[in-house]
């Protein structure tokens, strides 16, 4: 239990230390988001390393991993979910958080709302209604991602 309690506090610093790090060298990224959605809401999940807003799971690339095989091996290992159809809604270039960022977007929709975060990385996982605010704020990137979202499924 003390571990945890210490790898929760340092994982934040550890994250605005990555920031510092993206603000000085703004590095080129490579990852994956998805947009679970489980009758009409999405997943949102708080990162126990960004612990002021909510984002969305997904993560870096592997070196010579296809972004197919990066959203699956993000979903099992933050959520335990294994997918069975990600779609693919295109590629999404940002410059938030000071960094040039490459993001592949999918798209699952979940049969069953019960998920096993891995508790070292997901803080907390909600499945948020778009119609209504969630308690905390979402972060820049993923209210991108949302946009985009929305506007695929028009």
């Amino acid at each position: 239990m003390l571990v945890k309690n210490v790898v929760r506090v340092c994982l934040p610093i550890l994250g605005w230390i990555r920031s510092a790090y993206w603000f000085a060298v703004r590095p080129k990224t490579f990852g994956v988001k998805i947009v679970l959605t489980h009758h009409g809401r999405v997943l949102l999940v708080r990162h126990t390393y960004e612990p002021r807003a909510y984002g969305l799971p997904g993560g870096g690339l592997r070196r010579g991993e296809q972004p197919i095989d990066g959203i699956t091996r993000e979903a099992r290992e933050e959520l335990g979910l294994i997918l069975s159809d990600p779609r693919a809604l295109g590629t999404l270039f940002s410059d938030v958080e000071y960094r040039k960022d490459m993001v592949w977007v999918f798209t699952a929709e979940v049969d069953e709302a019960v998920l096993v975060p891995d508790e070292w990385e997901i803080a907390e996982a909600i499945w948020w209604d778009p119609r209504t605010g969630p308690s905390r704020p979402i972060g820049p990137m993923t209210r991108e991602i949302l946009d985009f979202f929305r506007h695929s499924r028009i």
